[in-house]
């Protein structure tokens, strides 16, 4: 088990193979497959591990069904296989989630489509329960019909309901205890992890190569200078001011959105996990949670154009989106 003392000024006195800047859930998995690898690795995040765009999630590993609609196989997939390792890596974080998509024969929400896309996600997902205990294993998905589908949901608006399609993902109840668990994993293969330790600025030597960062420790207001020649910038919202001290602005590099969930101090609907749409024109997909017997909904998608600190909706942003809610489920 790996000694988890925090210590810039040691930390700094020895060569890595790797930095890895951002501690958020890209740079605690990137550490972890370097240390898997035989490489020793740094991460150095600015404030707290997964404390910015890794909280603010919908808690939700899915497997990629709506990869489906799009014939995105190699998506599909992927995401089948990483939802299957984090079943099996931290079954104390994450659980199986049923989830239910109320069917009204519109579009491509009718029961004879959702059956055949529902036998496709399992025809290509037969190994998704490799090696798994017997409490994390997914289930087959399937179509219920409009009575079943009631009691699941005994708030679904009856008009027009057809049934439902049913399938199954995982969950993160705690995603800053998962972010954990991961980041521990990573140390005791190899890598070093300084939270509060914000970089300032790339390194190189006099060719153009990189030699490493400097960082400012934010808890003693001290500079360090940690040596590496590979460099990965993880920051998240923040990549392009950490490249724009080297090479310029890079604006494809990170477009700036906003993206938000609401938890509302209600009774959960349901225990499934609940994908649903009110019936005005152009009102977005909502999936509606049953996060610790609360409703939690996701997710609010707008342009962003200030930036990335501590982003927040507007208070008419979110009265749209309550009213969309209630639109989704009537009563």
């Amino acid at each position: 088990m790996a000694s988890f003392v925090r210590d810039p000024r040691q930390t700094a006195s020895r060569e890595y193979d790797v930095i890895i800047i951002g501690g958020g859930i890209y740079g605690i998995t990137l550490a972890l497959e370097a240390g898997r690898r035989g490489l020793e690795s740094l991460i150095l995040e600015k404030g707290d591990f997964g404390e910015y765009t890794s909280f603010n999630s919908l808690k939700i590993i899915h497997g990629g069904l709506r990869y489906l609609q799009s014939l995105d196989l190699h998506r599909f997939k992927e995401s089948v296989r990483e939802r299957t390792w984090f079943l099996r890596q931290c079954p104390c974080h994450v659980k199986p989630l049923p989830c239910l998509m109320p069917l009204y024969g519109q579009g491509m929400k009718r029961p004879s489509v959702f059956r055949l896309a529902l036998l496709i996600n399992h025809l290509l997902s037969l190994d998704r329960n490799k090696e798994l205990g017997a409490e994390q294993c997914l289930p087959t998905g399937k179509v219920l019909d409009a009575d079943e589908t009631r009691k699941i949901l005994s708030k679904v608006d009856p008009q027009g309901l057809q049934g439902s399609a049913q399938w199954y993902d995982a969950y993160m109840p705690d995603s800053q205890l998962l972010v954990m668990e991961l980041l521990k994993l990573a140390c005791d293969a190899g890598t070093t992890a300084l939270n509060y330790c914000q970089v300032r600025s790339l390194l190189t030597n006099s060719r153009g190569h990189m030699k490493g960062v400097m960082a400012l420790d934010r808890s003693t207001a001290t500079t360090f200078e940690f040596r590496a020649k590979t460099v990965i910038n993880a920051a998240g919202p923040w990549c392009r001011k950490i490249l724009s001290g080297i090479v310029g602005d890079e604006e494809a590099l990170y477009r700036p959105s906003l993206a938000w969930n609401v938890a509302f101090n209600r009774p959960a609907l349901s225990d499934h996990a609940l994908a649903l749409q009110g019936k005005a024109p152009g009102s977005r997909l909502l999936f509606i949670t049953p996060w610790k017997g609360k409703i939690f909904v996701g997710c609010g998608h707008e342009p962003w154009r200030r930036g990335p600190d501590k982003p927040m909706p507007t208070k008419t942003q979110l009265e749209h989106f309550i009213d969309e809610v209630n639109q989704a489920v009537p009563g």
